[in-house]
């Protein structure tokens, strides 16, 4: 017999499933346009779809490979704003996301996303 928690957390990614493949245009933008050329407002909409508990596949198929590799259970996606007198790209904030559990233990699903000052990705 399943436990409650375990049942829950099946429900939860089966929901969670569900809403995978829904064909959000908005978000089908915001991937593409993240994925071209990394700007801030594009990453900004995509974290809002990210969510506790999803498959890190998942978390890949709307970012991307991360910038840089995996650091203590985080990747990290940078972004980048154009300035207004140039137009020119300059870095902003970046998101860290990480998998690792609570007692720092690597897992295949988000644990946690949080924004970041810029960080050097080369």
């Amino acid at each position: 017999m399943r436990s409650p928690d375990r049942t829950r957390r099946a429900l939860l990614l089966a929901i969670l499933g569900l809403g995978l493949g829904c064909g959000d245009p908005a978000l089908e933008r915001a991937v593409d346009s993240y994925r071209e050329s990394r700007d801030y407002d594009s990453l900004r909409f995509i974290e809002q779809h990210l969510a506790y508990g999803m498959p890190r596949s998942r978390v890949r198929e709307l970012l991307g490979p991360p910038a840089t590799p995996q650091v203590g259970g985080e990747d990290y996606y940078p972004s980048f704003r154009s300035t207004e007198a140039e137009g020119e790209p300059v870095q902003a904030p970046g998101l860290a996301v990480g998998y690792a559990d609570p007692s720092g233990k690597y897992t295949t699903t988000l644990r946690s996303h949080r924004w970041e000052p810029a960080r050097s990705t080369d």
